[in-house]
């Protein structure tokens, strides 16, 4: 068998490890439990004020999601120890399966030495690398600190202040100028251009609407973040009120759209089967939407 077989055998293995994971048992709570262990490493790190940006977390995040919708429901009653088993291996698949299809159409070359693997590519990634460079520099990303108020507000925060967040309006709207800020340096950022704010999206919703609702939604996360990074618990950073909090808070900063059109397009933001974060941004536990 080729070094290659080899490899390709052993990410097979772990794909019929996930498939045989006990939480698939479990009822639709189970995609709570899962976010919940995805985020926790990093919102410990957040407490100790570690930096937490050079792992891939939105890709855990966005695997869990997939893995939950992939797999019926069953009626078990799911626990910690079987989100923690899906878990280690999500992150374990995380760095194996993305050599699956790579291997398989011959882009790298692998190698075994005394039981390990050695992996490289077949083509020179000089330039490929040179070309991320000059991307970057083209697009200058300018950091928008959090405001002394909202990190005084965080130190009051408790952890059953938390259960029943509500964030001041003032505090609100600070972090929605923000999220606004990064949006735009987002745009600017592509020199094909965008999508004007009037086009249509259907359902009475325009790209200038969920602008809107996506940068409040930002700035609730953002607040949300923040509070549980400062609270001494362990939990994680998922923010989670009843939908019609979301609505308010999303209407208090754009009086001009209504609470019909504001929950458009929050459903238009959940998460569901198909959907990746880079589209969908929230999910529901009985009633109750979280924002991740």
């Amino acid at each position: 068998m080729t070094p290659e077989a080899e490899l390709l055998d052993i990410i097979e293995d772990y794909r019929k490890k996930i498939d045989r994971l006990t939480i698939w048992r479990t009822g639709p709570d189970r995609l709570q439990s899962l976010l919940r262990i995805a985020v926790r490493p990093r919102a410990e790190m957040a407490r100790h004020n570690r930096d937490s940006t050079d792992f891939p977390w939105e890709s855990l995040v966005e695997i869990m999601i997939e893995w939950h919708y992939k797999y019926p429901i069953g009626s078990a009653q799911c626990n910690e120890d079987d989100a923690f088993e899906a878990l280690m291996l999500a992150m374990s698949f995380m760095r194996l399966d993305p050599l699956r299809a790579a291997v398989r159409v011959g882009g790298y070359r692998v190698r075994r030495n005394s039981g390990a693997f050695r992996v490289t590519h077949k083509w020179d990634m000089g330039a490929e690398v040179a070309d991320m460079m000059l991307e970057r520099q083209a697009r200058k990303t300018v950091h928008h600190n959090t405001t002394q108020a909202e990190l005084d507000w965080a130190k009051t925060q408790t952890r059953n202040r938390l259960n029943s967040f509500s964030p001041p309006i003032n505090l609100l709207r600070s972090a929605s100028v923000r999220a606004n800020l990064l949006v735009d340096q987002i745009k600017n950022g592509h020199p094909e251009g965008y999508l004007p704010d009037d086009f249509s999206l259907g359902a009475g919703l325009t790209v200038g609407i969920m602008t809107k609702v996506i940068t409040g939604l930002m700035a609730i996360a953002d607040l949300g973040e923040l509070a549980h990074s400062r609270v001494a618990h362990p939990g994680t950073t998922l923010l989670h009120a009843q939908r019609s909090m979301f609505i308010g808070w999303i209407r208090q900063l754009h009086s001009d759209l209504s609470e019909e059109i504001v929950g458009a397009a929050i459903d238009r933001l959940m998460v569901g089967p198909k959907r990746s974060l880079s589209t969908a941004t929230a999910f529901q536990v009985r009633g109750c939407p979280r924002r991740r």
